[in-house]
């Protein structure tokens, strides 16, 4: 069993999802950027093509030029449908999850 030492892990910045993360105190990537392990894996997947903003949320993370969605997104409307306008800003970013919301 592999235990993991709390104190080493630091609150991080995905600079493409905007969504913070754990990760262990080893600095940034060699090219600056901090990414969560998911949106690093789909940067280095993409030939460490520069992320376009996803078309759905707007977030600087869709590495997929053809598709123009992030990953998230794309997951989203596999499992909730098409967005829906969301009640504070009218946009249609939000996801209907029913009664998980």
């Amino acid at each position: 069993v592999l235990v993991h030492d709390v104190s080493v892990l630091t609150l991080q910045y995905c600079v493409f999802c905007c969504f913070t993360y754990k990760n262990a105190q080893d600095g940034a990537a060699s090219d600056g950027k901090t990414a969560c392990y998911d949106c690093r894996s789909a940067y280095m997947q993409s030939g460490r093509r520069e992320a376009k903003k996803c078309t759905v949320c707007l977030q600087p993370s869709a590495f997929d030029p053809s598709d123009g969605r992030c990953r998230l997104c794309v997951q989203s409307i596999q499992k909730y449908g098409t967005p829906v306008a969301c009640n504070g800003c009218n946009m249609r970013r939000a996801f209907d999850k029913g009664e998980l919301s």
